[in-house]
Parts: C-alpha cells; sequence; structure tokens
C-alpha cells in the first residue's frame, strides 16, 4: 500500500534521499547493507554495495520488498511488520502475545520504547498518507486486525528471514 511505504519512509528518512544512520542503514528506507543484499538477491536484483542504497529507485524497491516480507510472514498486520522493520522479525516474533488481542492494545506492550514509538508514528503517517493520496481514509481501527499468538507458521518463515538476513 503506498500510503504505508510513505509512513515508513517518512519515520525512516523524513523523504532523505541520502540518510545515513549511526549503524550503517541507507537512504530513503534506512535500509542496513546485510538486509538490502538479502532481499537483492531473494528478489533477483542487481546490488553492488552499500552506495547503490542511495539510488531512491533501488532503496525503495528493496525496502518495499523487504517489508512486503514482513508482513506476508506477520499476518498482513501493518502494527507487527512496521514493529519488525524497526526492530527486527524475531523479536517481533517473541513480543506476540499469549492470546490474541487488540493491535492498539498490542502496539502498547512493545517493551523498546524506541520501536513503539515508531510503530505509532508510522500508523499515524498511514492515515495522513492516505488521505493526501486518496482524498478518504480508513479508520487506524479497521486498519488494524487484532494479534494472534506468538507460534503458528509465520515462526519458520520469520526464522528464514533473520538467516538470510544475516547471512
Amino acid at each position: 500500500e503506498p500510503a504505508f511505504t510513505y509512513a515508513i519512509i517518512r519515520r525512516e528518512s523524513a523523504f532523505v534521499v541520502d540518510a545515513r544512520s549511526p549503524v550503517g542503514a541507507t537512504g530513503l528506507m534506512q535500509l542496513m547493507p546485510a538486509t538490502a543484499r538479502s532481499v537483492a538477491r531473494q528478489l533477483r536484483v542487481p546490488y553492488q554495495g552499500t552506495h547503490n542504497l542511495l539510488s531512491s529507485d533501488l532503496n525503495i524497491r528493496l525496502g518495499t520488498g523487504y517489508l512486503g516480507q514482513m508482513l506476508k510472514n506477520l499476518d498482513d498486520q501493518p502494527a507487527l511488520a512496521a514493529a519488525a522493520y524497526n526492530a527486527g522479525p524475531h523479536r517481533v516474533q517473541n513480543w506476540r502475545p499469549e492470546q490474541t488481542m487488540e493491535a492498539v492494545r498490542w502496539v502498547e506492550t512493545i517493551p523498546f520504547t524506541e520501536t513503539r514509538e515508531y510503530v505509532t508514528n508510522v500508523l499515524t503517517y498511514t492515515v495522513i498518507y492516505q488521505h493526501k493520496l486518496e482524498n478518504s481514509y480508513t479508520r487506524l481501527a479497521d486498519r488494524l486486525p487484532p494479534v494472534t499468538p506468538r507460534g503458528g507458521s509465520s515462526s519458520a518463515r520469520l526464522a528464514d528471514i533473520d538467516e538470510n538476513k544475516n547471512s
């Protein structure tokens, strides 16, 4: 969804094309080199190093590829995907509740203040960008399905992503 992608970009880099974080994340979607390399390999996209992440087109292609993986592997749940984009999918899997809970409530249980604020900002920006792009919006409560318990099929998929990310 374009509004969700814009929200991630807004939070990650404030649309600064050549943004670089102290830990090495680069470009609009603030991709780490290992993540970019892994996603490029999966998408069969040429990738010749970190300097390529300053290309907006490549950065967005790899960033949305990674974000798409997070959505797919986390039950198409935007709150979980945003948290995984920020803190890593393995952490989000560990943060899933023992029982199904409302997504807004789950966000409040995220143990990292930075990630909790990140998810809140991304979800807010998503509504704003949806309104700007479509002149309408979906209420946040309607956008967020309940967060389901940890375990299940998404655990194995996320373990594979973490393994690829670190290789």
